[in-house]
């Protein structure tokens, strides 16, 4: 998809050094609830591509001394975070590379794995996504679920949204 900030803020956010924040939410399920379990593409004012990790649980690569993404070849260090359910946590993005105007966001999910992109440059990859079964006492694999665009009190405007099967847009990737 694509984004682009508009001018007005509202409440919580209506304070003009508030920062503009919007999102993409996937593997959504639970209660129709205002946080549902779910991972997020956080869009935000210079943190486009946080990874949020909302009563669920997830695996990246951090760098040990900034903490941001980072892959393994580059000194990432595996994290995982939710240890606990009901818990919130981030995985800071690489970089930002957010722009004015329209900036391209893509996010590539297979199964218990997804990787963020923003105007052509990774900056998160996730691995081990987990959702929390309460009738088992366990995490279990959070493979699907619904996805929902986040507006949290800014003008936000998207374009361009496709959904595409890996299969034509990553003919090397398998389901």
């Amino acid at each position: 998809l694509q984004y682009k900030w508009g001018t007005k803020k509202f409440r919580p956010r209506a304070e003009r050094d508030s920062v503009r924040d919007a999102g993409v939410a996937f593997h959504v399920r639970g209660p129709d609830d205002v946080w549902p379990a779910m991972v997020e593409c956080q869009i935000q004012e210079g943190d486009t591509g946080d990874a949020w990790i909302v009563h669920t649980q997830a695996t990246s690569t951090v760098h040990p001394t900034d903490l941001n993404y980072a892959p393994d070849t580059k000194g990432g260090v595996e994290q995982t975070k939710g240890a606990q359910p009901g818990e919130y946590h981030r995985f800071l993005r690489s970089y930002c590379h957010e722009q004015a105007g329209w900036n391209q966001v893509e996010l590539v999910v297979c199964g218990e794995s997804a990787t963020y992109s923003v105007n052509g440059h990774i900056v998160n990859q996730l691995t081990r996504l987990k959702a929390w079964n309460s009738a088992t006492g366990s995490w279990e694999p959070l493979t699907r679920g619904e996805i929902l665009l986040q507006a949290e009190g800014a003008e936000v405007f998207y374009r361009n949204i496709t959904i595409t099967p890996l299969e034509a847009a990553h003919p090397d990737m398998k389901q």
